[in-house]
C-alpha cells in the first residue's frame, strides 16, 4: 500500500458507511498479508507523526498493538514470534520512536496507546529471555526525566508488570523478571512514591508495586527492604488527599 493512502484507509475503518468501512478494512488486510514489515512500518510512521489527528494516530497504534498480541494464547504466541523475527532495524526504530513519544506532550489517547504498544513489546522480549533494554529505559525515565516523562513511563510500567504478572500466573512461572531487574524497578518506584507528583502518577506507581507483589518474595526476606515496602504501602493507604492512590 502506498504510504499516501494509508491515512485515508485508517480513517475509513471507522466510517459509518459499512461499504466504505469494509473496503478500507480489506485494503489494510491485503497490505498486511502482502508485506507485513512494510505494513507495520507505515502504521508506525502514521502513529508517530505529530501533525496527524490524534484519533488517526490511535487507530494506527492499536493496529500495531493488535498485530503482536491476541486474547487467544496460541495466537498471541504466534504473533510474539513474528515480533521476535522482525528485522532488527525496524524494531529499533519503532521502539525508539515510541520512547520519544513518552517525552512529548501529545494527546492523552496517543500516549496511552504508545504505553500499550511498549508494554506488549517489552512483555514479548522479557517472556522470551531477550534483552530487558526497553524495561531499563522506562525505569531510567522514572529516575531521571521530567514529570511528564516520568508519568508516561510509569503508566507503561504499570501495563507491563500487569501483563507479565498475568502471563506468569497462567504458566506458574516467576522468572520473567530477573532479580536485578526487580531491584531496579522497586527502587525507582519506591523513590518516586516519596517524591511530590500528581495523583495519577502516584496511582500508576502503586499499580506497579501491586503487580510486583508476586515476584518480590526474595525482597521480603530482607527486613530492611520489607519495612520500606510496607511503609510505602501504609503511607499510600493514609493518603486522604489522593483517593485513587488510597
Amino acid at each position: 500500500m502506498e504510504s499516501s493512502n494509508i491515512g485515508k484507509n485508517l480513517y475509513a475503518t471507522v466510517d459509518p458507511n459499512i461499504n466504505i468501512r469494509s473496503e478500507a478494512e480489506n485494503k489494510l488486510k491485503l497490505a498486511k498479508e502482502s508485506n507485513f514489515v512494510q505494513y507495520i512500518n507505515q502504521l508506525s510512521n502514521e502513529f508517530c507523526k505529530s501533525e496527524n489527528d490524534p484519533y488517526l494516530r490511535q487507530i494506527a497504534g492499536l493496529l500495531i498493538k493488535n498485530a503482536f498480541t491476541s486474547k487467544d494464547n496460541y495466537e498471541s504466541e504466534e504473533k510474539a514470534r513474528t515480533w521476535l523475527n522482525f528485522p532488527e532495524d525496524i524494531k529499533m526504530e519503532l521502539k525508539n520512536n515510541l520512547l520519544v513519544l513518552l517525552s512529548q506532550q501529545s494527546d492523552k489517547i496517543v500516549i496511552g496507546t504508545a504505553c500499550q504498544i511498549i508494554s506488549i513489546i517489552a512483555k514479548i522480549e522479557l517472556s522470551h529471555n531477550k534483552s530487558s533494554e526497553l524495561l531499563h529505559k522506562l525505569v531510567n525515565n522514572i529516575i531521571e526525566k521530567n514529570a511528564y516523562t516520568k508519568k508516561s513511563s510509569t503508566v507503561c510500567l504499570a501495563y507491563l508488570t500487569e501483563d507479565i504478572a498475568d502471563v506468569c500466573n497462567e504458566s506458574k512461572s516467576k522468572y520473567a523478571f530477573t532479580q536485578p531487574d526487580l531491584d531496579l524497578i522497586l527502587t525507582a518506584i519506591i523513590n518516586s512514591l516519596c517524591e511530590p507528583a500528581e495523583e495519577s502518577t502516584h496511582c500508576a506507581n502503586m499499580k506497579v508495586l501491586y503487580n510486583l507483589m508476586s515476584f518480590i518474595e526474595h525482597n521480603f526476606k530482607t527486613q530492611v527492604e520489607r519495612d520500606i515496602i510496607m511503609k510505602t504501602v501504609i503511607d499510600g493507604c493514609k493518603d486522604t488527599e489522593r483517593q485513587s492512590v488510597q
